[in-house]
């Protein structure tokens, strides 16, 4: 027993417990290189405790460099691209044109002759001297188409020559109010007398159908219109208008453009 106790007595005390190691982890090391961190002390409120601040100067821990945009993502740049859409390229620019982006060349073919050029003839003949007249006229009209025979409506005043008296062999010039309406040609005293429902003059209507209408090649405001079968209707007639112009517009409708 008295052993065991000297063996307890030269039994050393065990060694103290090591200090509590600090719950605060070391800040990172800066890379080499860079500046050092900034430190900032905390607010009263939290005693003891530091904020590293890293420097503007130091590379982002990414290692991007700084000062630039990040690139655009593809969805923008796909929208960008198929926002840009080649200029359009008028015909008249076909030739200044980039190759790849001329439009296809286009003919144009010359407008169709009118009507009055493509189904009349024109042939030089001498009026009846019954008119009193020696003047050749050119056949401008030859059998009017029936299907627009019903649908043309002109009127005004012309100077007319022949039938009624004479003077000295010669017929005098009339003014008289012409309508050409249904196919037909008719002539009356005046326009108010048209407007009443007075009836035309007599043999004063005309079948268009069975007509041939001449102009003048030496008047540019005479003209002409001359039955096919002149036996028991109307007979020859010369008209004149007050210009070019309007004989132009009565030869279109005679015509029945």
């Amino acid at each position: 027993a008295e052993d065991e106790g000297d063996a307890a007595q030269d039994t050393p005390p065990p060694p103290p417990p090591p200090p509590l190691a600090s719950s605060k982890s070391p800040p990172p090391s800066a890379p080499a290189g860079s500046p050092p961190p900034i430190s900032v002390s905390a607010p009263p409120s939290a005693p003891g405790r530091v904020i590293e601040v890293p420097s503007p100067l130091a590379p982002p821990p990414d290692g991007s460099p700084r000062g630039r945009s990040p690139p655009s993502s593809p969805s923008r740049k796909s929208r960008l691209t198929r926002s840009i859409t080649p200029p359009t390229i008028s015909e008249g620019d076909a030739s200044a044109a980039p190759l790849g982006m001329r439009s296809p060349t286009m003919s144009l073919s010359p407008p169709p002759t009118s009507r009055l050029d493509a189904k009349t003839r024109a042939t030089s003949v001498r009026l009846p001297t019954n008119l009193g007249l020696d003047e050749h006229f050119e056949v401008l009209v030859t059998n009017p188409p029936t299907s627009q025979a019903h649908n043309l409506f002109k009127m005004g005043y012309l100077q007319k020559k022949g039938g009624g008296s004479s003077f000295m062999g010669r017929k005098s010039w009339r003014r008289r109010f012409f309508v050409i309406r249904s196919g037909t040609l008719r002539y009356y005293e005046s326009e108010e007398a048209f407007r009443a429902g007075a009836k035309p003059i007599k043999d004063s209507v005309y079948n268009l159908e069975h007509c041939e209408i001449r102009k003048d090649p030496k008047d540019d405001t005479k003209m002409s219109i001359h039955p096919r079968d002149p036996e028991g209707g109307p007979r020859d007639l010369s008209f004149k208008a007050e210009s070019e112009e309007e004989r132009a517009s009565w030869i279109q409708a005679f015509y029945m453009l």
